[in-house]
């Protein structure tokens, strides 16, 4: 398909056909000014996910909330799970979309192995151990704005009888 654009004022805007990777960036584009003009969503990124459009509005009506991960030294990652009834393993796997989202965006290729990561850390959140995928947030006192950090997993030994 080519460009071909109207050649004047009076032609129909429907007689206007652009290539696939034209309207990709016109959309871009146009949703890239739509949100920098938003006072809401105005410091999510132009190429923003209806997934991360959908949990900043469940955080906006109290649906959700923002826990933040701590990585590093300097590394923070903010986190959105649903307010009730989120497990360890939610968080996890929200960790895990954010971690990917963020590398690919800055443009990183690299591969982790997220079952190796489980494997050798805990988190944890105001020294409480989030040891229980199944467990529930709340009662390991992860609430809105709460912060969790890796800590490694010390091996255990096995009690000789």
């Amino acid at each position: 398909m080519e460009s071909s654009l109207p050649s004047n004022e009076d032609d129909n805007l429907d007689d206007i056909s652009l290539t696939h990777e034209e309207l990709l960036k016109v959309t871009k584009s146009t949703l890239g000014e739509l949100l920098q003009n938003d006072p809401v969503v105005h410091d999510l990124p132009p190429d923003v996910t209806i997934e991360e459009i959908e949990a900043l509005t469940a955080v906006l009506h109290g649906q959700s909330m923002t826990v933040t991960v701590k990585r590093g030294e300097n590394d923070d990652v903010p986190v959105i799970v649903k307010r009730e009834n989120s497990t360890v393993s939610d968080l996890k796997r929200a960790f895990r979309r954010a971690m990917t989202l963020k590398l690919r965006r800055n443009g990183e290729r690299c591969k982790i192995s997220w079952k190796h990561v489980w494997r050798v850390h805990w988190l944890s959140c105001d020294g409480c151990v989030l040891d229980n995928d199944h467990g529930l947030l709340k009662d390991f006192g992860v609430v809105n704005k709460s912060k969790v950090v890796f800590v490694p997993k010390l091996k255990r030994k096995k009690k000789k009888r």
